[in-house]
């Protein structure tokens, strides 16, 4: 059994050393017939024809943020332009079945937009916001989570999330999938492919930036607040890619891939943003309007704390 262990982590360090941490996206995409790419702009049209259809539910419209019609092919045509939409499809240019929005996160104005508007933790960089839930998951190496410790000094002190200049942000949202292709993982695959894609920027980043905490940051409805796909996802990526990379650990220690991740946790009261045109002017609606509260939930930032990261 040790030999088989020691075998399994020897074929994991060389997918890692070769860039391909996310062997199960491959088996994935083999196994649904799918393509999965960045999207480009002759996607536009495709992508939009997805929310006219009477598949888009208005459970959908409640989960996903939806632009009104007038701007909706500008603000998605901007999004492909900066390389920031991932698609799949079905093989030989079929339909799109999945789309999401995932990057790194590079000024500092439109992140702190996201951080006050979005995930909710700040009010301005200065002020904190206090968060509903804040603790460490432990993965097991393939991304299983297997414990949740919500510390007693966490608790009592109310801990609230502290930005600094030293961090580096994932975003992750605008995700959706089509009905027949849901709970059999294409959104997954896509997400680890799209977080594939954007690896060495955020590598990079890190090391222009000697930052000392690696942040992914998405928002979840209520219905959804209990999934830990992202949780998975993002230890998974820090566990065989972030860490080996920065050479935050030895990659020959004796059973590494058998080990553990911890990641930070952070969860706030938050809205997903609901926009309606009003005259040409595109208006967000308050938190009091009933379609902002239809589609409340909360702000999540799951982190990987590096140290100081080795240039």
């Amino acid at each position: 059994m040790r030999k088989l262990a020691k075998a399994v982590a020897a074929k994991w360090l060389l997918l890692s050393m070769l860039g391909c941490w996310s062997f199960s996206t491959v088996n994935a995409i083999d196994a649904m017939k799918l393509d999965y790419s960045q999207a480009c702009n002759r996607d536009t049209a495709d992508i939009i024809a997805l929310y006219d259809s009477e598949a888009f539910s208005e459970d959908d419209k409640h989960k996903l943020v939806v632009f009104p019609k007038q701007v909706r092919s500008n603000i998605l045509g901007k999004a492909i332009r900066q390389g920031r939409l991932w698609i799949a499809r079905e093989k030989n240019k079929g339909p799109i079945v999945s789309f999401l929005k995932m990057y790194l996160v590079e000024d500092q104005e439109e992140l702190q937009g996201i951080l006050r508007d979005e995930i909710r933790c700040v009010n301005t960089l200065e002020h904190k916001v206090t968060p509903d839930t804040v603790g460490y998951y432990t993965t097991a190496s393939l991304g299983v989570v297997y414990k949740f410790d919500e510390k007693p000094e966490f608790r009592s002190a109310r801990i609230k999330f502290k930005w600094h200049p030293k961090q580096t942000y994932i975003y992750f949202g605008s995700t959706y999938t089509v009905e027949d292709y849901r709970g059999v993982g294409v959104s997954t695959a896509l997400e680890r492919f799209a977080m594939e894609q954007i690896k060495q920027s955020v590598i990079d980043d890190i090391k222009l930036n000697n930052s000392t905490q690696l942040f992914y940051i998405y928002g979840v409805v209520k219905d959804n607040e209990n999934s830990l796909g992202r949780v998975r996802v993002f230890s998974e990526f820090s566990h065989r890619y972030v860490k080996l990379k920065l050479r935050l650990v030895d990659p020959a220690i004796d059973d590494y891939f058998e080990q553990a991740t911890t990641v930070r946790f952070y969860r706030y009261p938050a809205f997903k943003p609901v926009f309606q045109m009003v005259g040409k002017a595109l208006v967000k609606l308050p938190d009091d309007a009933p379609e902002t509260l239809a589609g409340s939930g909360y702000g999540c930032l799951v982190g990987l704390d590096l140290g100081r990261a080795k240039k």
